[in-house]
Parts: C-alpha cells; structure tokens; sequence
C-alpha cells in the first residue's frame, strides 16, 4: 500500500494544471463534446488540435476512442456533481517558474484535467508496479531491492513523465503488463485467468493500436500451450474489441480505429499525410534509427536502464525454466515486430515530446523479467552497473515529468559528429498544409524531417528569420508583387530559397513611416507605408513578435477607416499562422481597403490587434485599443 500511495503521490505532484499539447488536447475534446453536446464530433469544441481526422463535413479525434469514452464518464461525474469544467487554454511550463504544476499553482488549476490524469493515466501506472513489486518479492527479492526496482522503472522510464498527461501510453503499457504477468505467475493459467488475459491483452489493443502486436503475440501463445485455454483468451477479449468495434463504427463508420481512416487527413490545413496515424518513413531510415534508439533522440539515451531490461528478457530467454523461457522469447520477439514497426513506418519520434513516446509500451513487460531472478544482480558490480543506469535514468525522467510535451536531448547520446548543440533548420512555409506535403527533393536538401515550420501565406505577407532560413512556397501561392520587389525573392510559387533576409527587410524598412506600438506584450508594430492604387488603401506593415506564442493562440491585425468615429471601412487579417512565430520573427503584412463607394472626405486610417477568439483587443501601453496612422483623403 505504501508503495502504491507514494507512486500517486509522485505523479500527482507532477501533473500540469491544463493540458497543454495537441496530443491530449485531441482526446480531450472528444470528452468535452461527450458530455457537453452528446457527440463525438469536435468541431464546437474549444480544445484545438491539429491530432484529429475529417468525416463527411464533420471532425473527429484521431485517436482510439475508448480512453476517450472513459474519461468521459469520469469527466461526467465531476462535471455534474462537482460543477469542474475542462479548461480549454494551455501553459507553457518552460515559462513559468513552477513549470505550470497544479499543486504549485492551484488557483490556476483545471481540477478536472487533473483528477483525469490521476485516475485514468497515473492509476493504472501505479497499479503496474504495484504488480512488479509484488512479482519481485515473490521470487526471492528483499523490500529494498524490490522498491529499488519499481523506483528505477517507474521513475527511471517513459513511464513517468507520460503518467503525468492525458495520453494513452501508461494505460496501454499496464494492460499488456498484466495480461504478461498472469502468464508468467502460472505456468498452466485456469480458464479464469486466460479469460482475464485476452481482456487485458485486448483492453491494451483499444487503447493503443500498436499495442496489439502483444496482444496477437500473446494470443499465438496461448494457442500453442492449450487450444481451451485459446477459447478463454478470445472470450476474455471480446469486450474489449467489440466496445472498440461500436465506437469506430460511430466515428468513421467502419471497424477500423479513426488513425486507420487515411482519407480524414485529407482537409484544408491538415499537417498530415494520408496515411496510417499520419505517418510516413524517415527520408534516411538508417540515420533515424540511430537518433530513435541512442543518438539526438535515442530511448536509450534517455533511459538506459532499459537495456538492463532487455538483458534481463535474453537471459530469461536462455532460463532453464521453460515457462519463463517461452514467454521472455515471445516478449522479445513481440518487442522487435514493435520497435520495427516505428523505425521503418515513422520519421518524427513520436512528434513534439520527450524522448521517443511510441516506445514506452515494450519496457515494463521487459522489466517483468528483472524480477524473477535475484542473480542477475549479483556480485556486487552488476548491482553498481544497475544504480548507475538508474541514476541517469532517473535524472532524464524527472526532466521528461516537467514538461513531457517538449522535445530534449538526452543526458548523455552517440552523434555521427562532435557534440554540439543540435538546432533544427529554420523553415519558413507557404501553400502547403505541413512540412512532409513539400517535394521530398526539397527536404532531402534541407537534411531534416523533424521539423516545426513557420507558416505564412505569400499572397499577403512574409514572415522575416533571422538567420539563414528556408523559405519553401507552393507552386500554387503567388509571391505579392509589391513584397516580392523590395525583397528580391522573384514573384512566382514553386520557391525553395535558402537566405538571410533580415539586410534586405531592414533596407526596404527604412521607406517606412517609423513606429514604437507595442500591442499587449506580443506584437510590437515597427513600421508602416500606405499606398494608394486608385481608390483602394494598400496599407504595409511591419511586425516584431515580441513573445513567443502560447500553443493555439491566435491573433489578427485589424485596420479600419473611421469618419466623425464610425468605421466605414474595415479589414482583419494575419498572413501567419500566429503560433507559428518565435520571438524576434518580423512580419510583414499587407492589407487592402477600398474606397470606391465612400464619399469625398478625410478619413483616419488606425490599426489594432485582435484576438480572434475572443474578441478582445491587445491594449497599448496607454490602454487605448487602437492606434491611429495617418488621415486618407478620398
């Protein structure tokens, strides 16, 4: 019990006060239209995600809905009885001095989100190694040893800082932990139990597709030992799979999981690819694999305790106990059809998180296979070599529960190079929905797929990097003349052009009327030029982000003609995406107002910033909402 309650306690002290990534933000808008709305249609939900799929009209989360369902119900409850709502708006814990944590900042808090983590993502992670530690004291471990071991894999792994997030990893990885552990603590289960497997092994399967490589591995082996036991397991395992079944007929109208429906990432501004999850092969699979398992990204390099773990498995491979023998060869043989399965079919490491997600699933049914034998931790420098792994490991994953949900680079990696710090190239995108829909010769000459691009629209704007930067523009997105003249990028699409425009931006700047209004903390106008074209306004300017963007956040700079205090004349637009931009980034934008049907007069030009959202206006440091330009005459 004391091993349970201080493993909840740790991952409660580390859950965030709102989620914050688009990962969970996806299941979490399928919960919140759930009990809100009654559908699993998201697009009235305020939780923005890029992680979701379109069917019909309609969008949907991308992900296995039956954690979705489960956090429904619990979210049900508190909302109901409780009166908790789910809070839409992220945090950033790189920015705050508390790293964004509920317990240090509970007035903040969504308490909802919380009890959501805790009981459906932190519990059964407990519950896990609660079972570990038992199996451990069962074969011979003392209470130190064994808490040694539970501490080195629940806090030494994955396991931790994804225990701490909505996200289905921790789940998954317990169910397929306890249908292993029911095998190996009987080497002839009773129908019961092979019923209790299959449930567990297909339970890991709802909640995260690839974990059913266990589970059909898992299957394959009871079917080997007794075909009546085989009966149990399918039986077991029929609610799982018929529940998962019913919802993804309601979602895409087949039995498929919604990440099998490769049509839905076909939609205006989808960041993925048709494809299985989105996904797609790594344009140097030799190298990716290198960075997934121990160079920039590597799970080992993180996390080396894992290999202890795998040795462990090879040795209880080679056991003289043919029980444990059999089922160590079909955890490593299910564990290499995993890992392969995401060296050969991915190129992104599991998107923007710590240490390379996907592979959290295989580790703790590896580390069942440490407690079973106390002699591989003896004589006394194995258990040294042991301390020494979890240390480091324990190191990377108190780093990881701070912030899962940004990328890092392990403690200690190999590199093909001398250590340096690792910069992703800056790319600049136009006419593309993401990244991986630009020619891949364009990516093979940038070097890098993991890539988190600016994205612009070049018909009305560009988004200025300091730096050599990779501006990529589809062939279908004509540059504006009057941006493509002053900084000498040439008018048609089809653009891959590596340069530092920040020269030619700070001499085309130098026509402008200067300015010094900072807009809130974020957007600080430095420079404007109004045109005239006839009688259309063509109004010019320029931009400095002066903080970086929270996730989702969107803002628009709003210009309008006013006479005697009415508006008469009024535009809103942004030509980036604004959570895109990082700080220092310039942006140029143009903006046109016609006045063909206005009556001879002056007019006043003024200018703002609104959050779209919301409504709401940033302010200026005098509190006004506005500032004004110049007069127009028409």
């Amino acid at each position: 019990m004391l091993i349970f309650l201080g493993l909840m306690l740790s991952c409660a002290l580390f859950i965030h006060t709102r989620a914050y990534s688009s990962n969970d933000a996806s299941r979490l808008a399928t919960v919140e239209s759930l009990v809100h709305r009654g559908t699993w249609i998201i697009d009235e939900s305020p939780f923005a995600t890029v992680d979701k799929i379109k069917v019909g009209e309609h969008f949907y989360s991308d992900k296995p809905p039956i954690l979705s369902l489960a956090g429904a119900g619990v979210y049900a409850l508190l909302h109901n009885a409780f009166d908790l709502t789910l809070q839409p708006w992220g945090c950033t814990p790189e920015r705050s001095s508390t790293w964004c944590l509920a317990v240090l900042e509970s007035r903040e808090a969504d308490w909802a989100y919380f009890i959501l983590t805790l009981t459906l993502i932190a519990l059964p992670g407990a519950l896990m190694l609660v079972l570990i530690y038992r199996l451990a004291r069962r074969h011979g471990f003392g209470n130190a040893p064994s808490a040694g071991l539970v501490l080195a894999l629940g806090f030494g792994t994955a396991i931790f800082p994804y225990s701490t997030v909505f996200t289905n990893h921790v789940p998954a990885a317990a169910a397929t932990t306890l249908a292993v552990y029911l095998l190996l603590t009987a080497d002839r289960p009773s129908r019961a139990r092979a019923i209790l497997v299959g449930f567990a092994a297909a339970l890991a399967a709802a909640i995260d597709l690839s974990a059913g490589v266990f589970t059909l591995a898992l299957l394959a082996y009871v079917a080997a030992r007794n075909r009546s036991e085989m009966g149990a397991f399918v039986l077991g395992a029929l609610a799982p799979i018929a529940i998962a079944v019913i919802l993804n007929v309601q979602i895409v109208g087949n039995p498929l999981p919604p990440q099998m429906y490769a049509p839905g990432y076909l939609y205006a501004g989808s960041e993925f690819g048709a494809s299985v999850a989105g996904n797609q092969r790594a344009a140097d699979v030799a190298r990716y694999v290198f960075d997934l398992f121990v160079g920039e990204r590597g799970v080992l390099a993180f996390f080396p305790i894992v290999l202890w773990f795998v040795s462990a498995a090879l040795r209880a491979a080679q056991s003289a106990a043919a029980h444990a023998r059999r089922l160590a060869q079909l955890t490593l043989a299910a564990t290499l059809i995993y890992v392969l399965y995401f060296a050969l079919s991915t190129d992104n490491f599991g998107g923007y998180a710590y240490s390379p997600r996907w592979l959290l699933n295989p580790v703790p049914v590896l580390a069942l296979f440490g407690a079973i034998d106390p002699a591989i931790y003896r004589p006394r420098w194995k258990t040294a070599v042991f301390a020494g792994l979890t240390a480091i490991s324990l190191m990377a994953g108190f780093f990881g529960a701070l912030n899962p949900w940004s990328p890092a680079l392990p403690p200690l990696r190999l590199a093909y190079t001398a250590p340096v710090p690792v910069s992703q190239p800056a790319v600049a995108l136009s006419g593309y929905s993401s990244y991986y829909e630009t020619p891949a010769d364009w990516r093979a000459l940038i070097g890098a797929n993991n890539v988190v691009p600016r994205r612009f629209d070049a018909r009305r704007g560009w988004v200025i990097v300091d730096g050599p930067t990779w501006y990529l523009i589809g062939e279908a997105t004509p540059i504006a003349p009057e941006l493509a003249g002053p900084l000498g990028t040439g008018a048609s699409g089809a653009l891959a052009l590596r340069a530092d425009l920040t020269p030619q931006a700070a001499k085309w700047l130098g026509t402008f009327e200067r300015s010094a209004a900072a807009f809130g903390e974020e957007m600080n106008l430095i420079g404007y030029r109004i045109d005239r074209a006839g009688d259309e306004v063509v109004v010019i300017t320029a931009w400095q982000i002066a903080a970086r963007p929270q996730p989702y956040a969107q803002r628009r700079v709003s210009i309008a003609l006013t006479t005697a205090g009415n508006v008469v004349r009024h535009d809103e637009a942004l030509a980036a995406r604004y959570d895109s931009l990082h700080t220092g980034d310039m942006m140029i934008q143009l903006q046109r107002l016609s006045m063909a049907d206005l009556s001879p007069g002056t007019y006043r030009l003024q200018i703002g910033v609104i959050d779209p959202e919301t409504g709401e206006r940033l302010k200026l440091p005098d509190a006004a909402e506005a500032a004004w330009l110049t007069e127009v005459e028409k």
